[in-house]
Parts: structure tokens; C-alpha cells; sequence
């Protein structure tokens, strides 16, 4: 399965991070926005994403096949208050 930018940002669309008037993009592109902003979400700090060659990191696990490895609501959950996952998550 591969990386479906769909889901993180309906995941994000739901996410009190977010605010609704914010998305005025298609959902594919305003999740990259968001995952790839710094004052946003900032995911590709840490993480790396599957076909984006220019924006690596080893520092977090990669964000390849995570939507098979979770659930709508882990993934939430892991966007919107991941150390109730990990505590020790930055």
C-alpha cells in the first residue's frame, strides 16, 4: 500500500490543530502543505515520505505504509496527541 496524503489530511481536516477555514486546496496538497510547514504540522521534520527525494530524515520512523499499520483513529490520535501513544515522543 502506499503513502495516501488523502487520509492525513482528512485525519488533519478533523484535527482541532487545523482550522477549517485553512483548506482551500484539494486535500492531497493541503495535507503535504500541512505535513511539510513548519508553523503547521511539520511531519517531514522528523519523518521521512515516500517519493519526496529532497526531504529526508532518519530521525523519526518513515511515514511509508502507515496508513496499513493503522487505523483512522490511531492515526489521529497520533496527529493530534501522540504521547498519549508514546510518552516519550517528541
Amino acid at each position: 500500500m502506499r503513502f495516501r496524503p488523502a487520509l492525513f489530511a482528512s485525519l488533519l481536516m478533523a484535527s482541532p490543530l487545523v482550522a477549517p477555514a485553512a483548506w482551500g486546496q484539494s486535500a492531497p496538497d493541503e495535507g503535504f502543505r500541512i505535513m511539510s510547514t513548519g508553523n503547521l504540522g511539520n511531519c517531514l521534520a522528523c519523518h521521512t515520505l515516500p517519493g519526496q527525494k529532497d526531504l529526508r530524515s532518519t530521525f523519526a520512523p518513515a511515514l511509508e505504509k502507515v496508513a496499513s499499520r493503522y487505523d483512522a483513529d490511531t492515526l489521529r490520535q497520533w496527529v493530534t496527541d501522540a504521547r498519549k501513544i508514546k510518552a516519550d515522543t517528541l
